[in-house]
């Protein structure tokens, strides 16, 4: 397993290439010891010196972030010493802030590397021993992440008997194109951070003020940036949330003290959720965690009209359906991803019932 960053040693052993562009840009953080000169918490600027965005960092500490048009491309590895930083934020922001002494003064750059692979026989690589990329606003933490869900358990079931042969194979088929769709959203970042005549600032004046103010549009940009959009899905013809992660929805009654569904997740195992709050259950196979509850009714169109869902263990949807569990049970799907045979006894016992109150009867 390659989990060791950008460097990966386990990559490299593995002979795996590492392509891409070295840096060629740099952008800058002065973290000083002065209060937020501006009103406003965070503060954005494009302007044909350069892109500049200020915001505290903590008590008695602003960071101006930037990138000065005049010396972007200056090797990354020269020490920006306090003189320069001020002479920048003079020319992006108009003024050095009066600043005496800094926390820190740090750089970083745009170098971009994929793995050509991430997965060689019985080596997988996640997280940055896959990609490097430029790292403004923390865009990539959650995908670093969320290769390390989707493998972790695979892996489990895999290594002690309970997947089916195509699961592992299924890590590099899931995360891949959500790691190629990452690079080409760094890439467009890229694009319009980086460049600084009229026509690249106009543009940025209006997506600031005409696009990104629109509320759909925005909440797409950050789950795309975040890593939250990303669909598992098996077959194009598959119903819109499968393949889609779970969202952290405020449940009542059922057997578990749980208030949300993420609650409900704890324990790495299936869920089969049936959001009726009223549905009697066979108990199912060891693997797989039954739960009657019911969501809190704000919440409800975020699951579009469904009421019983099969959630794999790292919060992506496998089975849905708009009927209760008491009508509808995913059998087939359960034992496909449990790899369990058909002589598997799979509902093996009634469960206790649990009325919409959750209490026993």
């Amino acid at each position: 397993m390659g989990a060791d960053g950008s460097k990966s040693t386990v990559r490299n052993k593995a002979g795996i290439a590492f392509v891409g562009q070295p840096a060629s840009r740099i952008a800058v953080n002065v973290d000083a010891f002065v209060e937020n000169p501006n009103e406003e918490p965070l503060t954005v600027s494009n302007t044909e010196a350069g892109w500049a965005m200020t915001y505290p960092l903590r008590d008695g500490i602003t960071r101006f972030a930037f990138i000065d048009a005049a010396t972007c491309k200056r090797p990354p590895s020269e020490k920006i010493e306090l003189d320069e930083a001020k002479e920048m934020l003079r020319r992006v922001h108009g003024t050095d802030y009066g600043i005496t002494r800094v926390d820190a003064i740090n750089s970083f750059h745009d170098a971009l590397f994929v793995a050509e692979k991430i997965r060689d026989g019985r080596i997988f690589l996640v997280g940055e021993s896959v990609r490097v990329h430029y790292p403004a606003s923390g865009v990539g933490m959650n995908f670093c992440l969320q290769d390390a869900f989707n493998l972790g358990w695979k892996l489990a079931a895999t290594s002690t008997g309970r997947a089916p042969s195509w699961l592992l194979d299924s890590y590099a088929d899931e995360r891949l194109p959500e790691i190629n769709a990452l690079i080409d959203d760094v890439k467009r970042q890229l694009a319009i951070q980086f460049n600084f005549d009229a026509e690249h600032v106009a543009l940025k004046r209006f997506l600031e003020r005409d696009i990104l103010p629109d509320s759909e549009v925005n909440l797409k940009i950050c789950e795309n940036l975040a890593g939250l959009s990303a669909c598992y899905r098996t077959t194009a013809e598959a119903d819109g949330v499968i393949g889609r992660r779970l969202p952290n929805l405020k449940v009542t009654g059922g057997p578990s003290t749980a208030q949300n569904t993420f609650e409900l997740l704890r324990g790495q195992r299936f869920l089969l959720l049936d959001l009726t709050g009223c549905a009697t259950l066979p108990a199912v196979h060891p693997d797989v965690r039954v739960e009657v509850a019911a969501v809190d009714p704000g919440e409800r169109a975020a699951l579009r009209g469904l009421s019983s869902l099969l959630i794999r263990p790292d919060g992506h949807v496998a089975w849905a359906h708009k009927q209760s569990l008491d009508v509808v049970l995913p059998e087939a799907e359960i034992r496909e991803w449990l790899n369990l045979p058909t002589e598997t006894t799979l509902w093996t016992k009634p469960a206790q019932m649990f009325a919409k109150t959750g209490a026993r009867q």
